[in-house]
C-alpha cells in the first residue's frame, strides 16, 4: 500500500510541474493574482514563487508525516497520512490552473473554473475526516 501511495505522490509532483509549465507558457508578462488585476506579479517571479511554495509545503508535509509515521502502527494509517501530499499537490495544481485561466480571458472564461478554488479545500477536508475516522476506528 505504501508503494502505491509513493507512486501517487510522484504523479502528483508531475501533475503540478506539468500544470505550472503549461500555465507559465501561456501567461502574460504581468500575472494577475485576482480578478480585478489589483495584485500583479511578474511572470518569472510567479514561476519561481510557485516552485518555492511547492517545495516548502512539501518539505513541511514530509516532516509532519515522518513524525506521525513514527507513532503510527497501522500500515493503512501510514498510507493515508502519506496520501496528504497527493491531495495538497493536486490542490496547488488546481490553484495554478485557475490562475492560468484567469490570465487568459480571451480564450477561456474564468467564471467556468471557480470550482477549482473550492475543490482543493473540499478534498483536504474529506482527507481529514477520513483520517479522524481511521484513528477513531483503530481505538
Amino acid at each position: 500500500m505504501l508503494k502505491v501511495v509513493n507512486l501517487v505522490k510522484v504523479f502528483s509532483v508531475l501533475i503540478f510541474l506539468g500544470t505550472l509549465s503549461l500555465v507559465y507558457a501561456y501567461m502574460p508578462i504581468m500575472v494577475k493574482l485576482d480578478e480585478e488585476g489589483v495584485a500583479e506579479i511578474h511572470k518569472e517571479n510567479f514561476f519561481y514563487g510557485s516552485v518555492g511554495v511547492f517545495i516548502v509545503v512539501n518539505v513541511l508535509i514530509l516532516v509532519i508525516q515522518n513524525i506521525i509515521n513514527k507513532k503510527a502502527i497501522d500500515e493503512f494509517l501510514k498510507a493515508w497520512v502519506g496520501g496528504f501530499t497527493f491531495i495538497f499537490n493536486l490542490y496547488l495544481a488546481f490553484i495554478i490552473g485557475f490562475l492560468g485561466v484567469l490570465n487568459n480571458p480571451t480564450h477561456i472564461p474564468a467564471s467556468s473554473y471557480y470550482y477549482l478554488n473550492w475543490l482543493g479545500p473540499i478534498m483536504v477536508l474529506a482527507w481529514l475526516i477520513g483520517l479522524i475516522f481511521l484513528v477513531l476506528k483503530r481505538k
